[in-house]
């Protein structure tokens, strides 16, 4: 009840903000430049940014989980709970992280994987992915400073921001270092943000200790195995890059790869806000990064709305698979006390 007031409330903000956008830039320039759309061109950016999401992301974590041998998993498995995921994050405040559970409930219905080898993917899949995310991040912010002419004064604050990231960086591995040694990374975090109180960590502490350790032997994986799923998440990136150029690129609005970089960095930083769907913040990002390009915030708009019908689609796709699923579950768990009801009744 309280999760869902909050979701409901959230979705108020997001439409507020969603409505004084469109307002601001003006409804009718945002539906002529919609109007430019083809179907095919629709159709199109939906299987390049499905390819992206489902296919090569899925593939991307099947090979993670792949990495030991003794288990072997169907790639369809992975890809179904990587679009179960996505649907589930996409819809929810919890951006990248909503629908982590629902991942977990799946592969423990349809494979034999450990809840702490599924966990550990999981995470070294997310990890990933948020590396490159912060990667384009800093990107984007660098050629933004450019882009709103501020001279000099760009670059300096450019190169502070790269250095600062790099130095928090190291500074967190060395940090994270340090507390692995004493008694594992995961169980410090755990005890130092009193999550050990809870009763469902306190229960299950021995399997943070069996996560860090999957997470410890994947990284000691030879050179060549890492070096095939990292060239796999740039091409995940990349596809995510394309979705986005061709959407501007049907709207009339030609985009340079440092270009595109801003605009892909506003939309995962848009996505950190708990809004469903990034509802309202999507909107006021691309409004504003266009601007800053001289051209029309109408067009922001316009591709907002496109990006996020796209992701919509894919999102009902997956709650529709999620759902069918677990009926399917339900309907098993159903015939099986049947089945054990008539065996007694018959005795």
């Amino acid at each position: 009840m309280r999760r869902g007031f909050w979701l409901l409330i959230f979705f108020i903000l997001g439409a507020v903000l969603f409505y004084f956008t469109l307002r601001g830039v003006g409804i009718e320039g945002v539906v002529s430049i919609l109007s430019m759309i083809k179907s095919w061109q629709a159709l199109l950016t939906f299987l390049v940014l499905f390819l992206s999401v489902v296919i090569i992301g899925g593939y991307k974590w099947w090979l993670i989980v792949g990495l030991n041998k003794k288990e072997k998993v169907k790639l369809s498995r992975i890809m179904i709970a990587k679009l179960i995921g996505y649907s589930i994050s996409y819809v929810t405040p919890s951006s990248l992280v909503g629908g982590e559970p629902a991942k977990v409930l799946y592969l423990k219905q349809e494979t034999k994987l450990s809840a702490s080898r599924i966990i550990s993917s999981i995470i070294l899949d997310e990890l990933m992915l948020f590396f490159f995310i912060i990667m384009i991040f800093f990107m984007g912010v660098f050629f933004l400073l450019i882009y709103l002419h501020l001279s000099w004064l760009a670059e300096i604050i450019g190169l502070g921001l790269i250095a600062g990231a790099i130095s928090i960086c190291l500074l967190i591995v060395r940090k994270a270092r340090k507390v692995a040694l004493e008694k594992g990374f995961l169980r410090t975090v755990a005890e130092r943000l009193f999550l050990n109180k809870l009763k469902i960590i306190k229960q299950n502490m021995g399997a943070l200790d069996e996560i860090e350790s999957d997470i410890k032997n994947f990284f000691r994986r030879p050179k060549k195995e890492l070096m095939k799923i990292f060239v796999v998440a740039v091409m995940e990136l990349s596809s995510l890059l394309l979705t986005a150029w061709l959407i501007l690129a049907f709207l009339g609005i030609r985009l340079d790869i440092t270009r595109l970089f801003v605009v892909r960095s506003m939309t995962d930083v848009s996505g950190f806000f708990p809004l469903p769907a990034s509802l309202g913040t999507l909107e006021i990002s691309q409004a504003f990064v266009l601007g800053s390009f001289g051209m029309s915030s109408a067009a922001g708009v316009a591709f907002s709305l496109i990006w996020r019908g796209l992701n919509l689609v894919i999102a009902a796709c997956g709650l529709i698979v999620f759902m069918f699923i677990q009926f399917k579950f339900l309907g098993k768990k159903i015939i099986a006390l049947v089945e054990i009801l008539t065996e007694k009744v018959e005795k």
